[in-house]
C-alpha cells in the first residue's frame, strides 16, 4: 500500500512539472506581514539592491505594520538603480485592478506600475512620483490592460538614486474582471 501511495504522489508531482504552467490568480492581496506573498523582490544573487521588508523606517510617518521598500546600496554604485517587484501570474481575461500604499521620499524617484506579458514589459505604465515635504502614504489605484495572450505579472519598479531615496510599497490588491 505504501509504494501504491508513494507512486501516485509521484505521478501529480510529475505532472505539475511536465505541464509547463504557472498557475495563475484572478485576485491576490498582500500586506506583508509575515511573507512576500509570493512576489518577487528582486534579490537573485549577492546584490544588495532589492526589495527588503521593514516594520518601522524613520522617515516614514503614520505607518503601522510591515511593508516593502526599494533598497539602494549607495556605497556600491553611484548612478540610478531600478527594482523591480513582480507579482505571481495574474490571469488576463479582462482589466486588472491594481490597488495599493505608496510613499515616494525623494523629488527625483519614481514608483511604476506595469504588467509583463510573457516575460516582457508593456507600454501601459503608469507613474507615480508625488513627493511631500512631510513623508505621507498615498492611495494607489490603476487600471491595467490584460495580457493579449497568457498571462500577467504585475511589476511595481522603483527608481531611486545613490541619494538614500526610499520608495515605500504595502497593502497590494489585484484583481481581475472577467
Amino acid at each position: 500500500m505504501r509504494i501504491v501511495v508513494a507512486a501516485f504522489a509521484l505521478l501529480i508531482f510529475n505532472e505539475g512539472i511536465d505541464s509547463g504552467s504557472a498557475v495563475c490568480n484572478s485576485s491576490l492581496t498582500c500586506d506583508f506581514e509575515s511573507t512576500y506573498c509570493q512576489f518577487d523582490n528582486g534579490s537573485h544573487g549577492p546584490e544588495t539592491d532589492t526589495w527588503l521588508r521593514d516594520q518601522k523606517w524613520e522617515m516614514l510617518d503614520g505607518h503601522e505594520g510591515t511593508f516593502v521598500y526599494a533598497h539602494k546600496d549607495s556605497h556600491e554604485h553611484s548612478e540610478r538603480t531600478t527594482l523591480d517587484l513582480t507579482s505571481p501570474p495574474v490571469c488576463s481575461g479582462g482589466p486588472i485592478q491594481v490597488s495599493f500604499k505608496y510613499n515616494v521620499n525623494k523629488v527625483n524617484s519614481q514608483l511604476q506600475v506595469l504588467t509583463r506579458c510573457g516575460g516582457k514589459d508593456t507600454t501601459d505604465v503608469h507613474t507615480f512620483k508625488e513627493y511631500h515635504s512631510h513623508p505621507t502614504w498615498k492611495k494607489g489605484n490603476v487600471t491595467l490592460q490584460p495580457c493579449p495572450h497568457g498571462d500577467a505579472e504585475v511589476v511595481f519598479r522603483g527608481s531611486i538614486s545613490p541619494a538614500h531615496d526610499m520608495i515605500g510599497v504595502d497593502t497590494i490588491s489585484i484583481a481581475t474582471s472577467e
